[in-house]
């Protein structure tokens, strides 16, 4: 749909109405007509000057089933609910009943004085809208909406971002999205605060302040009362009188710990291992304190036993940052202070191709393959029973993880058990895979997997750098060999020519052309490619896209077996 903006450029609300209507499987076909047309490099042709005040909106195309409605009383002298009647009919796309209506409309148009091979024709040209039109009242809503959203995205972008992420809450996939995108748009996002937060992400300081039932284990039931007591105290001014002011069994043991592990109490400088070793213990104080204060008796000579406690745990030793990082996984659902995938930033920048959020872009472009680095999570280990070359043997699934994202991964047996070793829960691995799915929806099938740990004195053994022929011109080729030449190194450079998917070529260039294949390059030839893209090549058969043999024989039990 991007790429649909960008060609036709609309200038008025009409246009986006027109797009969300053509938008679809069937109607796409005339994007194109409705672009050239727009812009003056097409004609505009009418059958019947008539026609211009009913489609002269839409450019001569026909988008909307009102247009359809509106020809039929302009042109054949329909009442309006007979011209509904045929709409109707072309809803349901019922051959007898338009072909019926066809007859009807050509003789109404002939009894109008219009020219009976006219009104065929233009007939034969409102028959394919049955195909796939759409009502112009649905088309104006949807586009509504999106205007009004993308208006907010562009002048307000913090707390549209905050409503994205608050939408979307309990999807613990698409917060991780969101979270990733905010940042690229250089959105801050601010951890939860259990003086600053509210229940949902809100903006504060220009940045998006992380809600409290975001937090899993902490539900609206026990938000309220936390925000109550806030609300009344002015503040908590410290992770004591937090718990004091709490009223009796409003917020439990299992709340309050979710609320330490992700971070809702940092601002008293406790230690969150401090807090959770000793809560019980805070919890008990503070329910005494608690209990005084309501029955009148004042607190035994002002101590604060509860607030002697917490300042001694402003001494414990923090919690190493692994198991930091896991809490907030835990209960956020995902890394938010850091990433354990942090410490390989350079091994990443170096031999992954994209990151897990980039994945669906890369497949919609035409890449068979990609690599990219992750940890693994939910590791299944599955042995296969069906019989053929498989049976008896194991295959795996697996979650792989990045700070964007996470994609399912399936290794079948070949790749299994040369990456057995490597593959446990929470290892960093780098996949080489195959792409798999469409749109939106991608899965790995993978052909290599390797530890990150090393993986630098791995190297790749070349850099291929995919053309697009649509492309290709004389020119893009010089500057693309003038900026190899100003960036020389150690790594062979392999050139990969596709068109659409159906032409594919392979150009082997001097060894004199070899290449520093950082991430600096690699970004610098990125922006020269267009469409095109740069991926390591490592010497093996699967990376460099050769041919699998062949099954040992022609049973049950192959990969597309197993899969299915």
């Amino acid at each position: 749909m991007k790429d649909v903006l960008r060609k036709v450029q609309p200038r008025s609300f009409l246009d986006i109405a027109a797009l969300n209507a053509l938008y679809r499987p069937g109607p796409m076909q005339f994007i194109d007509d409705y672009s050239e047309c727009k812009h003056g490099r097409k004609a505009i042709t009418y059958i019947f000057p008539e026609l211009e005040e009913i489609l002269g909106e839409t450019y001569g195309i026909i988008v909307y089933q009102e247009q359809v409605m509106r020809i039929a009383v302009r042109i054949a002298g329909f009442s309006l609910a007979k011209a509904d009647t045929l709409r109707k009919a072309m809803g349901k796309k019922k051959k007898e009943m338009i072909d019926r209506e066809g007859e009807n409309f050509i003789k109404g148009a002939v009894a109008k004085g219009f020219p009976k091979a006219k009104a065929r024709k233009l007939w034969d040209q409102i028959v394919p809208f049955a195909k796939y039109g759409f009502n112009k009242s649905h088309s104006v809503a949807y586009a509504k909406v999106a205007y009004l959203t993308a208006y907010l995205k562009a002048h307000y972008p913090a707390h549209f971002m905050a409503a994205m992420l608050t939408s979307e809450v309990a999807n613990t996939d698409k917060l991780r999205q969101y979270l990733g995108r905010c940042r690229q748009m250089g959105i801050d996002i601010l951890p939860p605060d259990i003086n600053r937060s509210r229940p949902q992400f809100t903006v504060d300081d220009d940045g998006i302040r992380f809600g409290l039932s975001a937090i899993k284990g902490v539900g609206v039931a026990a938000v309220e009362p936390i925000l109550a007591a806030r609300k009344q105290e002015g503040g908590f001014e410290s992770l004591s009188h937090c718990l004091r002011s709490l009223p009796s069994r409003a917020v439990n043991h299992k709340v309050l710990e979710c609320l330490v592990k992700a971070g809702s109490f940092d601002a008293f400088e406790v230690p969150r291992n401090g807090i959770i070793t000793h809560l019980d213990e805070l919890m008990d104080l503070t329910g005494r304190e608690r209990e005084q204060r309501e029955l009148g008796q004042g607190f035994l000579f002002d101590a604060l036993m509860s607030e002697s406690l917490e300042q001694d745990l402003k001494g414990a030793e923090p919690a190493e940052e692994s198991v930091r990082l896991g809490w907030e996984r835990d209960v956020l659902g995902f890394y938010f202070s850091g990433h354990p995938l942090d410490s390989y930033g350079e091994q990443l920048a170096r031999f992954a191709d994209c990151t897990i959020a980039e994945l669906p872009k890369r497949l919609e472009a035409g890449a068979e393959r990609a690599t990219v680095g992750g940890l693994v999570s939910s590791l299944k280990v599955i042995p296969i029973k069906k019989a053929g070359r498989n049976q008896g043997r194991r295959m795996a699934v697996w979650q792989l993880e990045d700070a964007t994202g996470s994609v399912r991964v399936v290794a079948f047996p070949d790749t299994f058990e040369s990456a057995e070793k490597v593959l446990l829960d929470g290892q960093p691995v780098l996949v080489v895979a195959t792409l798999k799915g469409e749109g939106e929806h991608v899965e790995l099938s993978a052909d290599e997997v390797a530890a990150l740990d090393g993986v630098a004195r791995r190297k790749a053994s070349a850099l291929r750098v995919v053309l697009d022929l649509n492309e290709v011109n004389e020119s893009l080729l010089e500057r693309v060999r003038e900026y190899l030449l100003d960036h020389p190194g150690d790594l062979p450079v392999r050139f990969e020519l596709i068109r659409g998917g159906s032409f594919k070529a392979r150009l082997v260039p001097p060894p004199a052309l070899a290449v520093d294949a950082s991430q600096t390059t690699r970004e610098g030839l990125k922006d020269l490619v267009g469409n095109g893209w740069s991926e390591f090549e490592f010497d093996s058969e699967a990376r460099n896209g050769l041919p699998k043999p062949p099954p040992a024989e022609n049973t049950t039990g192959d990969e597309a077996d197993v899969v299915n």
